[in-house]
């Protein structure tokens, strides 16, 4: 489905399969929504899945604050405004031990490099990328 800022999102109710591990190498660290409209995104979630969310001062760059959802107090994921006039859409971020050298074995793979690897003061170490077929994801190392 698409929330009402433009997200593209999937919905799913976990049987036998789920996911079992994260916060590791090689699994996901971290989801996160950029949308223009994170207010009307915040009460989206709020009334579909329950979600809450609150905005943070942040230690990096020229963003003021950082608004995160949470469940059942933990926070679950980050919202920002896109860059530039990208569609609104949801980004995942997959732990890695080496962000220069994953983003090496990727390339050589066939992903494209959308924004290189860079330090973000308090976070860690990431990048932007796309697979062959032109999906975007990040690498990230804590």
């Amino acid at each position: 489905m698409q929330d009402p800022t433009g997200a593209r999102v999937s919905l799913w109710q976990p049987r036998s399969i789920r996911t079992v591990r994260a916060d590791e190498p090689g699994t996901p660290m971290w989801n996160e929504l950029l949308t223009p409209d994170i207010g009307r995104a915040s009460r989206f979630y709020a009334d579909v899945l329950g979600l809450t969310s609150r905005e943070s001062p942040v230690p990096w760059g020229d963003a003021a604050s950082y608004t995160t959802f949470s469940s059942a107090g933990r926070a679950v994921a980050g919202v920002v405004p896109p860059l530039e006039e990208a569609p609104a859409h949801w980004n995942v971020y997959f732990d890695v031990v080496d962000v220069d050298d994953a983003v090496a074995a990727a390339e050589a793979l066939g992903a494209k490099l959308i924004t290189p690897p860079y330090d973000l003061e308090g976070t860690g170490r990431m990048a932007m990328l796309t697979d062959p077929q032109g999906a975007m994801f990040s690498l990230m190392a804590g």
